[in-house]
């Protein structure tokens, strides 16, 4: 386990937004389980599970729709894990997103993260 700590300000969420490819450095790098974090982002994704400090809107989006959407980027995931965790955060995936509570959105960020049963688990100023 390695955790990140310090100060508001301090590049904490840029550092994982990089190794998450959603940024690139503009010199140096970084490499997750021995991939390039900006050379080869899409297998990082397939391997690393995220939950962002804030999650994206997703409107009126079902849950069952944004874990559809998000299992078809990274290439598929097992419905059965899906069911598991949903079953286990007693969260109900036919709910529209802009319906939910924020608790129930930080699980279906939680389910988001853990749906492909990730190698390395990243979390951003879980709550």
């Amino acid at each position: 386990m390695l955790g990140l700590l310090g100060p508001n300000g301090a590049g904490k969420t840029t550092a994982i937004r990089l190794r998450m490819g959603m940024i690139h450095a503009t010199r140096g790098g970084a490499t997750i389980l021995g991939l390039d974090c900006a050379r080869d982002a899409v297998a990082v994704k397939r391997l690393v599970g995220y939950l962002p400090g804030e999650l994206p809107q997703f409107g009126g989006w079902k849950g069952d729709e944004v874990v559809s959407y998000l299992a078809a980027l990274r290439g598929g995931v097992d419905e059965r894990q899906v069911a598991r965790l949903a079953e286990r955060l007693d969260l109900d995936l036919s709910r529209p997103f802009r319906v939910l509570s924020r608790g129930n959105k930080q699980e279906l960020g939680i389910l988001l993260a853990l749906m492909q049963a990730p190698r390395v688990l990243i979390l951003d100023e879980p709550r």
